[in-house]
């Protein structure tokens, strides 16, 4: 493949992520014009802490977010970053039982469980054991040319 075509694809990327964001939330203030919400807008609505979580949300949520996806799209296979998809309802529950107190249910859990096996069947259909030992001999056999002509 060309490197200027994998260089535009790789600058393009986080470009494309802007304009889908800014998308979405043009229609979703059009919707909500739509619906009349825009009357619910009071001085109450803008809390400092109400303004502080949006502040977190846009900074931590999604340009760090959707800076680390693109990256890991670019050094990662599909199949292992979609994972975190699995993996976020998880880390939900933990931060309630941290921060909040919350107690999961049988049901919770067993839906916890479900998830990081179905984690672990797909990263293990990404790399079956015999790709492992490949890529740990090719590890092995890295050093200097004199030391792999030897």
């Amino acid at each position: 493949m060309d490197p200027r075509l994998v260089r535009l694809e790789a600058a393009s990327a986080p470009a494309g992520s802007v304009y889908e964001m800014a998308g979405g939330g043009a229609l979703l203030l059009l919707v909500a014009t739509a619906f009349g919400e825009w009357s619910d807008v009071g001085s109450g609505t803008f809390a400092l802490d109400s303004v502080l979580a949006w502040v977190y949300l846009v900074v931590a949520g999604s340009l760090v977010g959707f800076s680390a996806y693109a990256w890991l799209l670019k050094v990662a296979p599909i199949s292992l970053v979609v994972t975190h998809q699995y993996v976020n309802p998880l880390v939900a529950i933990v931060l309630g039982m941290a921060f909040l107190a919350e107690r999961p249910s049988i049901w919770t859990l067993a839906g916890a469980g479900l998830i990081v096996g179905a984690v672990y069947v797909a990263i293990r259909s990404e790399f079956p054991r015999g790709a492992r030992a490949a890529r740990a001999a090719r590890a092995a056999r890295r050093g200097t040319p004199a030391d792999q002509t030897a």
